[in-house]
């Protein structure tokens, strides 16, 4: 196996532990319970998919489509780690979101706002499985940049 693929697999292995073991707890946590999992979290809205239309409030509707899509998308970046590039699109994609949700919601602002490790993890192993994709191909390239231009 590719050493690419391999650190990317067990990228994504730690990924999927992060949602669904760490505490992610940001202001949705107020609906879900204040030391939530994110998978906790997506369980919640799962269940209310059918109510979330009839909101009173269109900002609660995008936090919790937002919350929604977004941990969909780590779910499948997580179990697509042993492609490296795809999956660390995928999950910053998903990041992207659940980052961004949080700016529509009218009772909190960015400050006071209470991330809990999951949030700042998922976001580090995100990075991480860019980072390392790319790190790999470019020590590939230099050495057979090296191996060329030894041959001549």
């Amino acid at each position: 196996m590719h050493l690419e693929k391999l650190v990317g697999a067990i990228v994504g292995i730690a990924m999927l532990l992060t949602i669904f073991l760490v505490p992610f707890s940001s202001a949705i946590s107020v609906l879900a319970g204040a030391q939530d999992t994110l998978y906790i979290i997506f369980h919640f809205f799962l269940e209310n998919l059918g109510s979330i239309p009839n909101l009173p409030n269109t900002a609660l509707e995008l936090i919790a489509y937002f919350y929604f899509f977004g941990t969909i998308l780590l779910i499948v970046g997580g179990v697509l780690g042993s492609y490296p590039l795809l999956s660390g699109g995928l999950e910053l994609s998903g990041m992207v979101l659940l980052t961004v949700s949080e700016f529509f919601s009218p009772q909190y602002t960015p400050s006071t706002v209470v991330y809990g490790f999951g949030y700042y993890l998922l976001w580090g192993l995100s990075i991480a499985q860019i980072v390392q994709t790319v790190a790999i191909r470019r020590s590939k390239i230099r050495i057979r940049l090296e191996t060329n231009l030894g041959k001549n």
